[in-house]
């Protein structure tokens, strides 16, 4: 969302809310509480690197990944899965002239954070990976139709705008409970994730499915539950 947009939204001009954003004065403290007001129901942050790239038609996307853990202090990404695959979008993105903003973050403050970067006009586009299925915090992404690719979170679209890349992982785990069984393997033991991210609710499917279909050849299946640390 553009500062243009936010003061449509408020009902003044844009020149009152840049006053305002910038501390120049000369705002009524009755008008400046109805701003701040709608700054924070809007969650709206204007971002100085946005302002420093105004007029250059900058091309870029951000990529947002929660898979983090902090070494030294810092956050970074903790799954070999979700490092191949920023690369793979670093890769990719270059040969379409657009820069990629990795922004590691947790669950907590993902949605805060894809909604600031869009509310600034810094990015045009944003990929998220590694969140729970079903965010309620998202809803206001959804709504607002912004540009999202999501990876392995939601089974279906969650608005026009919004695409889904997943991994079939169901079937994954189907074929490899096939495979161990004509190895000759009868008992299987299966933890589980009680995280909400749809890759692991897609494989207690498969897993649902294989002893479905293979119980009648005596295949039996313990299921534990593992409660995972948050990332």
């Amino acid at each position: 969302m553009t500062t243009k947009e936010m003061a449509e939204i408020i009902g003044i001009s844009r020149i009152t809310l840049s006053k305002y954003l910038n501390g120049k004065g000369g705002i009524s403290k009755k008008s400046a509480e109805k701003i701040d007001r709608y700054l924070q129901l809007y969650s709206f942050t204007p971002n100085i690197h946005a302002r420093s790239l105004a007029g250059k038609k900058e091309r870029i996307i951000s990529f947002v990944t929660t898979f983090s853990a902090v070494s030294d202090g810092v956050s970074r990404i903790s799954s070999h899965f979700a490092t191949m695959f920023t690369n793979h979008i670093l890769a990719q993105a270059k040969t379409f002239d657009y820069k990629v903003l990795v922004s590691i973050t947790d669950m907590a403050d993902a949605a805060v954070e894809v909604e600031q970067l869009f509310s600034s006009s810094l990015i045009q586009g944003a990929i998220l990976f590694g969140l729970e299925q079903g965010s309620n915090e998202f809803q206001r992404l959804y709504e607002r139709n912004y540009p999202l690719v999501l990876v392995n979170q939601e089974d279906h679209p969650m608005s026009e705008r919004c695409s889904v890349v997943n991994i079939d992982d169901q079937h994954s785990v189907h074929m490899a409970f096939s495979k161990l069984f004509d190895l000759g393997h009868r008992r299987f033991l299966t933890l589980d994730s009680t995280r909400k991210r749809l890759p692991a609710l897609r494989r207690s499917r498969g897993v649902d499915q294989a002893v479905e279909e293979l119980g009648p050849e005596g295949v039996t299946c313990l299921r534990q539950m593992q409660t995972l640390k948050r990332m």
